[in-house]
């Protein structure tokens, strides 16, 4: 199953305002599709309960994931830089500034 990027971002904005959000989202995925036509069946061809929610779960826990993984590698990245400052402070002397 494919999740675009973006109706995880919206799930996260959903999440925050619902306590049973992969529920939610997953039964209005499956009505909405049933209402279209689309029903998902399995490999014998019948009709899949509830289609939507273990993929999605699945997809919104790898999506956090990354988002966790983000933030760990800005932080590095920011002491890392702040390291860095600190071992090679500014080599402009306070005199050569030009006040304006």
């Amino acid at each position: 199953m494919a999740v675009s990027v973006h109706l995880l971002d919206f799930y996260i904005t959903l999440f925050e305002r619902s306590c049973d959000a992969v529920n939610t989202l997953a039964g209005v995925l499956d009505a909405f599709y049933k209402q279209r036509g689309f029903v998902l069946v399995n490999r014998k061809g019948q009709a899949v309960d509830d289609p939507f929610r273990k993929g999605l779960g699945h997809a919104i826990q790898w999506y956090g994931n990354l988002h966790a993984c983000i933030e760990r590698m800005v932080e590095a990245a920011l002491v890392s830089a702040d390291a860095l400052n600190q071992q090679h402070p500014d080599p402009t002397p306070d005199s050569t500034v030009i006040a304006l």
